[in-house]
């Protein structure tokens, strides 16, 4: 089938991130069609700029058309004019080849249109047995000069672009440099007639790492276990200075060797180069601006900045976000940005999501599943729902947490780290992974919710102020209130002062004297039996000194001390005190009388 972009000029007018959303949405919808999830084309079309829908569909139909044909369905292209009316024209065209050619070679292998199988020296190709966004994998027999079964990998006829070469061939030179048991070895390499490069790898008769661990039912620390040694072989290419950049269970296939199971990493083809220095080729891998590189689910935040592949940006790092992406799935079943997400969002908001919202924990995520799915994913891991969000919760939440940091800086240095904070678990030794601190996620808080932050502030701070001003003026009221009582007070003073300069002067002025003292005590009392104590001592003290008496005394007694003189057996009917305060003498209806010391209240006289 010709490339739709030759037969739609249209798509010569879109920018590189959007050629790069459509390559995106072609990704996806494989990923659905392997995975058996029965994607909708009309879907996907939705999220394509107008100018690539005709494109896009012709790749769609394409996908979908070999997809059944695999499965033993028959496609109807009825069926497909009915549902896309509007774009006849493409329809008619898938169908108007002869099936057989489209969908058969002379072996009886299905293949994609457009990419059917070349005829190669030395290598007799089988059957396709898998598909990426470059290339397409197929089993072959080599004849010479040893004869064995490989995995070749062949550029799709219709990506046969300038750049796309220049990456296929960087992934054929970074497998070349790889010498690790859990990474696919590169056998041969060479190009065909129609100058399309390949390259043979081993043979690796296995499954993804996901439905490995499924089919079998894996536990948690087998699972573990396993995925200690991907982590080994990236940290072994990331020694060799080579990004994988595309990690995914996909690109993680297990087989099986002598009873036990070994990952084998694959799929280097967007692997970069650590040293700037380090060249895979002769020619130069770039990526374009706003090109995005690599599979969503799986992407780094810094991935998601669509700043082009070959940003500084990208390092090793990059490769352990990608692995915390997929110990996260062994875990729980499903990836930080799940499937509805997926569905229900544009690329460009899901890259957004990525770089800006935390996905939750482990245990959160099996916790907010449905008793259905919570109840499926314990049963491959053999464990009951309850029990397996419990092993979750805490280090395991934490170790997945750290792997998927942010804030790069603040994930595990390299794979190999990633690795043995796993094996510390396993091992019941202490993690390096800890919870974030209140300080950092406050920081994160406020950096995601600014406008709410700033906002809540405002209020907040209209709230205190409006809070420290009714304190304030009620602190005032108290003081006007204070400054009233002694103003009354001065007022009278000065009244009866006033009144007894109109009689005899002294007369009048003893009786206004005593009666501002009677007045102080009066006030003194009051303020007493409100409970204001100190209030009550200073009336007191305001008192005049040649007026004072044992009233005073015994105010001043009750005021600043609470002393209970026992002895008379009846009703006390009278008190006096000495003039130097010291002894009172006390009368009761008993017949007696005592002197007590005052100080002390002992009875000194009976």
């Amino acid at each position: 089938m010709d490339d739709p972009a030759i037969r739609n000029p249209a798509y010569f007018a879109l920018t590189d991130q959007q050629l790069s959303e459509i390559d995106a949405l072609c990704d996806r919808f494989d990923q659905e069609l392997v995975k058996g999830a029965a994607p909708r084309i009309e879907t996907f079309l939705v999220e394509a700029p107008d100018a690539a829908s005709e494109g896009l569909l012709a790749e769609l139909l394409a996908m979908e058309v070999e997809h059944r044909t695999k499965q033993g369905d028959v496609p109807k292209q009825e069926e497909y004019l009915q549902r896309f009316p509007q774009q006849e024209r493409v329809v008619i065209d898938l169908f108007a080849r002869d099936t057989k050619t489209l969908f058969s070679d002379a072996r009886g292998t299905t293949s994609l249109p457009g990419n059917l199988p070349p005829v190669l020296a030395n290598f007799r190709l089988i059957k396709q047995i898998g598909q990426g966004g470059m290339g397409v994998v197929w089993l072959a027999e080599q004849n010479q000069p040893v004869k064995r079964r490989v995995a070749l990998k062949l550029i799709k006829s219709e990506l046969n672009s300038k750049d796309v070469i220049v990456r296929f061939n960087a992934e054929k030179q970074a497998l070349a440099m790889m010498d690790h048991p859990n990474i696919a070895r590169v056998l041969d390499a060479g190009t065909t007639d129609d100058r399309r490069p390949y390259f043979v790898m081993e043979l690796v008769d296995g499954i993804s790492i996901t439905q490995y661990c499924d089919d079998n039912k894996l536990s948690v620390d087998d699972r573990l276990k396993l995925f200690v040694q991907v982590c080994k072989a990236v940290q072994h290419a990331h020694q060799k200075g080579i990004i994988h950049r595309d990690l995914k269970p996909s690109n993680v296939l297990v087989t099986v060797i002598d009873g036990e199971p070994v990952p084998k990493v694959i799929d280097f083809g967007l692997a970069k180069a650590v040293e700037r220095n380090l060249q895979l080729t002769d020619a130069t891998m770039l990526t374009e601006f706003g090109k995005v590189v690599g599979t969503v689910q799986y992407m780094s935040p810094e991935q998601a900045e669509l700043r082009g592949a070959n940003s500084l940006d990208i390092d090793t790092r990059t490769d352990v976000y990608s692995l915390g992406v997929m110990l996260y799935e062994l875990l729980t079943g499903s990836t930080p940005v799940d499937k509805e997400i997926l569905g229900r969002n544009a690329l460009l908001k899901i890259l957004e999501l990525i770089r800006e919202e935390d996905p939750p924990r482990p245990s959160s995520r099996l916790s907010s599943s449905s008793g259905e799915v919570n109840s499926a994913v314990s049963d491959l891991r053999r464990m009951h729902p309850a029990r397996l969000q419990q092993l979750l919760r805490g280090e395991l939440d934490w170790i997945v947490m750290k792997a998927l940091e942010k804030d790069r800086t603040r994930r595990y240095d390299t794979a190999d780290g990633f690795a043995r904070d796993i094996q510390r678990y396993l091992a019941d030794e202490m993690v390096e992974a800890r919870p974030p601190s209140r300080g950092y996620r406050l920081k994160k808080f406020v950096r995601r919710n600014k406008v709410q932050v700033i906002a809540g502030s405002l209020v907040l701070l209209s709230l205190v102020v409006g809070f420290v001003g009714t304190i304030i003026g009620m602190f005032e009221a108290d003081k006007q209130t204070k400054n009233a009582r002694l103003a009354e007070g001065k007022a009278a003073s000065e009244a009866i002062i006033a009144r007894t300069a109109e009689g005899t002067a002294l007369a009048q002025l003893r009786r206004a004297e005593g009666l501002v003292y009677a007045g102080k005590l009066s006030l003194a009392q009051s303020a007493f039996a409100e409970g204001k104590g100190e209030d009550a001592v200073q009336h007191l003290e305001e008192c005049q000194w040649n007026l004072r008496g044992w009233e005073h005394r015994h105010l001043s007694t009750r005021f600043n001390s609470k002393q209970t003189l026992e002895g008379h057996t009846s009703e006390v009917s009278s008190v006096s005190w000495s003039p130097d305060g010291k002894f009172i003498l006390t009368g009761s209806g008993d017949n007696t009388a005592k002197v007590w010391n005052a100080e002390k209240g002992q009875e000194v006289l009976t």
